[in-house]
């Protein structure tokens, strides 16, 4: 464990300072970290790059230079104007559109750091080289120290010819932007990195936009995706039960996937991975197709529920879901009143659900507000406070008084027991509605101190 000290610390500054590639769409950082190596060996590649003339591609807030050679040089700083705190090097490869980088090494430029992290990163190096100095004598095939896995992260980039210049694209995010777009308009693609004229740059969130992509000249591995017209098919059979589902806990309380066959395949035009959208009654069921066929598919889709005794529903048969909906999009406008309720009484624990490290309780309420002053079924209640310790739903609800079941979200430490915390007799709990008027005049109340 101690010999991997220097790399996991030179992996920490690399993914702050210069984030490397992930198979992740969005998320630009290496999985493990490499072998460390000393900043001499990123100078020389530096010293390379600069006499060859190599251009560097931009990648958030970093750059990285591929050499005619095939050497690969990651380098990033904190700031623009910082000098570089660590750097990925490894290989890169062409191969007819496609790129494949080759992550190996890493290195930590030690005079750009503070004192404190020169410290721990002076310690890891000697354990690391401590390390390796025992193992020596270990069996020539064993080519890192005991106990060792060096990881290569290889990744592979779609190379996309943009006004003179390119855009790299993760192989794994083609089909998203592929179904992103509505047919019509320029196609919208956020690259891992790219290389472009200066008045060619990306737009705030770091996305370029494609105009005509069917005529643009793109690569076939991205252009095939591409479906100018919409694909429409309907649920015929819904292949999971209710009681067979496999809940797990998540921000929405409870979810699970419902496998459902849908009777469009192939020689629609539908891919494995695609994502259809539910129409209108059935905007909630979107499906994802794992399983496809010439004339029919098998997707997934997900059902939740607040808490373990709420009802499941399914999806239904007869499901409409389309590779694009025209139906705008809800944005979640509030309708709830004004409210605020006073807990009366706790009740039974409904039960508990932990997974990597989340635990998730649930607990019955009884409050002195019902529908008389206009509290409804699944309205949301929070605690009377600017943390957000938990939410309740309304589930039985009377004239003057309701029943509330209540989640509360924990994070424990391996080998800790959970403990619920609910609300206690007396706690004052408000809808959202109260809550945002609530937040809205304090707003208004700093403001006009400030102005005094």
């Amino acid at each position: 464990m101690e010999a991997k000290s220097a790399r996991f610390i030179a992996w920490i500054l690399l993914a702050a300072a210069a984030p490397a590639l992930s198979s992740e769409p969005g998320a630009h950082h290496p999985a493990e970290p490499g072998k460390v190596v000393p900043w001499s060996e990123v100078q020389a590649l530096t010293n390379r790059a600069a006499a060859q003339r190599v251009l560097p591609y931009q990648s958030m807030g970093s750059q990285f230079w591929l050499l005619p050679d095939g050497a690969l040089l990651w380098l990033g700083a904190d700031e623009k104007s910082a000098p570089a705190r660590a750097a990925s090097l490894g290989t890169h490869l062409r191969s007819g559109p496609w790129l494949e980088l080759r992550l190996e090494k890493f290195a930590v430029n030690r005079d750009a750091l503070s004192p404190d992290e020169r410290d721990h990163f002076d310690a890891a190096t000697k354990a690391q080289a401590d390390a390796e100095a025992k193992s020596a004598g270990a069996a020539a095939d064993r080519s890192q120290s005991a106990g060792e896995d060096v990881a290569v992260d290889v990744q592979k980039l779609l190379v996309v010819p943009h006004a003179g210049g390119e855009l790299l694209l993760h192989e794994q995010s083609l089909l998203g932007f592929a179904g992103a777009w509505d047919g019509k308009g320029p196609l919208e693609v956020s690259p891992i990195a790219f290389r472009v004229p200066p008045s060619a740059k990306p737009d705030q969130y770091g996305q370029f936009a494609i105009p005509d992509p069917m005529n643009a000249g793109l690569p076939a591995p991205l252009h095939d995706l591409l479906r100018p017209e919409t694909i429409e098919s309907r649920v015929v059979r819904i292949l999971d039960s209710a009681e067979a589902l496999d809940w797990k806990p998540s921000w929405s309380g409870l979810e699970a996937e419902v496998r459902v066959e849908i009777d469009a395949g192939e020689r629609d035009g539908l891919l494995v991975g695609m994502e259809l959208e539910g129409l209108p009654p059935d905007e909630g069921t979107d499906v994802t197709i794992v399983e496809i066929e010439a004339e029919r598919a098998i997707a997934t889709t997900t059902v939740t529920r607040f808490g373990p005794s709420d009802d499941v529903r399914l999806p239904l048969a007869g499901a409409r879901v389309a590779t694009r909906s025209d139906v705008p999009g809800h944005c979640g406008n509030d309708a709830t009143v004004a409210l605020e309720a006073k807990v009366t009484a706790v009740g039974r624990t409904l039960g508990s659900e932990a997974s990597d490290g989340m635990n998730i309780s649930w607990t019955e309420l009884d409050i002195d507000r019902g529908s008389t002053q206009g509290l409804r079924y699944d309205d949301v209640l929070y605690i009377q406070s600017d943390s957000a310790d938990g939410e309740g739903r309304v589930r039985m609800l009377g004239p003057n008084a309701a029943t509330v079941i209540w989640r509360e979200i924990s994070y424990v430490d391996e080998g800790e027991d959970p403990k619920a915390t609910p609300p206690v007799a007396g706690t004052v709990l408000w809808t959202s509605t109260a809550r945002s008027a609530d937040h809205a005049e304090r707003l208004a109340s700093t403001k006009k101190a400030a102005k005094k």
